[in-house]
C-alpha cells in the first residue's frame, strides 16, 4: 500500500513538472494609459536572438527574454540607438520575431520592457495598427501621427561606436603629432650638433 503511494506521489510530481508553463495573464489597460506610462516609444522590428546567446531579465515576476530591436524611429523624444534589446515573454516569441511593432516601453532592472505586458506591443501593417479593438487602433494611429519622429543617431546599446571613432582618430592625430615634433627636435639637435 505504502509503495503504491509513493508511486503515486512520484507520478504527480512528474507531471506537475512536465506540464508546459502558462503566459502570465496581463490585464488589458486603456491604451491612454500605456503611453502615459512610457518612458521609451518607438517603431521598428523585432529580429531574432542567435542560440546560445539568449539573456533574460526577471522583473515583477515576469521572465522576459530579452530580443534584438531595430528602431526605424523614435517618438516623442530623440533616442541613440539603432538596436535594442528589448524584453519579450517566452510565449510570444514566435508571434513577435520579424514582425514591425510599435513599442511603449519601460525600463525595470535596466533593460527595456514593454508597459504592462502585451500593451505596450502594438502590432504594425506599414504605419496602421492592427488591433481588434477599434478605439485602441484610432489612438495609436492618432499617436503615429500626431507625435515628432527622431531617427536613431546609429549606436549600438550598451556600444557607442560614434564615440570610439571619434576618440581613435584623436589620438591617432595626436600620436602622428607628436611623431612630427619629436622627429623636428632631434634634426634640430643634430643640426646643432647636440646629441
Amino acid at each position: 500500500m505504502r509503495a503504491g503511494l509513493e508511486f503515486l506521489a512520484a507520478a504527480a510530481l512528474l507531471i506537475w513538472a512536465a506540464a508546459p508553463a502558462a503566459a502570465t495573464e496581463w490585464i488589458r489597460l486603456p491604451a491612454e494609459r500605456v503611453a502615459e506610462s512610457a518612458q521609451l516609444v518607438a517603431v521598428g522590428s523585432f529580429g531574432r536572438t542567435a542560440p546560445g546567446e539568449e539573456r533574460g531579465v526577471i522583473a515583477d515576476g515576469v521572465l522576459w527574454q530579452l530580443t534584438p530591436f531595430t528602431v526605424d524611429y523614435y517618438l516623442r523624444q530623440p533616442g541613440v540607438l539603432q538596436k535594442l534589446d528589448v524584453g519579450v515573454e517566452p510565449d510570444y516569441l514566435p508571434s513577435v520575431a520579424g514582425r514591425r511593432y510599435l513599442v511603449l516601453l519601460e525600463q525595470q532592472r535596466g533593460e527595456w520592457v514593454p508597459v504592462a505586458g502585451p500593451n505596450g506591443l502594438v502590432p504594425l501593417e506599414g504605419e496602421e495598427p492592427t488591433l481588434a479593438d477599434e478605439r485602441e487602433r484610432q489612438f495609436y494611429l492618432r499617436l503615429l501621427a500626431v507625435e515628432k519622429r527622431y531617427p536613431p543617431f546609429g549606436r549600438e546599446q550598451g556600444h557607442s561606436t560614434l564615440t570610439w571613432e571619434v576618440i581613435g582618430v584623436v589620438a591617432t592625430v595626436l600620436a602622428l603629432a607628436l611623431a612630427v615634433r619629436l622627429a623636428a627636435v632631434g634634426s634640430r639637435r643634430l643640426r646643432a650638433g647636440r646629441p
